[in-house]
């Protein structure tokens, strides 16, 4: 990504967790930052969907998984830091998607949430041997921007 464009996220990304302190808050929100939230939500619903159709959700579990992701965003995005050396954003929402998806087939196939904590508290939690996802994250962060984009112009 062009360093033009890194800017444009950056100032996205700011203006987006000013929409949410203000929301939080329980105060009005400028009309530029309520803009800039309705590009940022969008944008990354339209990922997000992607996202969790990746994990196997269809139809109203997609709502349901981005009904919880969304709530968790707009608590935490406020605090959100793009970590040095880490992935950024997009990883984050992956991860929010993966874990939102999971908890909720596991909730549907009625799997208590309870035995996983515990294998991760006792550090037995099993070892996916799959390749990196920030990887895949921005190839499909790609392809969903270009898909936005295409849809806009039509």
């Amino acid at each position: 990504m062009s360093h033009v464009g890194q800017q444009t996220n950056v100032m996205m990304l700011g203006w987006t967790q000013e929409y949410l302190r203000c929301l939080l808050a329980k105060e009005a929100a400028d009309s530029l930052v309520t803009l800039v939230w309705d590009e940022f939500f969008r944008i990354y619903d339209a990922l997000l969907r992607r996202f969790a159709a990746a994990q196997g959700l269809r139809g109203s579990d997609i709502d349901d998984c981005l009904q919880e992701v969304w709530m968790e965003i707009a608590s935490r995005l406020v605090n959100f830091e793009r970590p040095e050396l880490r992935s950024g954003l997009r990883s984050w929402l992956y991860t929010l998607v993966r874990s939102k998806s999971c908890d909720l087939l596991k909730r549907k196939r009625g799997v208590p949430a309870a035995a996983l904590n515990v294998e991760r508290t006792l550090g037995n939690e099993p070892v996916a041997n799959v390749p990196d996802p920030s990887d895949s994250i921005e190839r499909e962060w790609k392809r969903a921007l270009l898909e936005t984009i295409m849809q806009e112009v039509r």
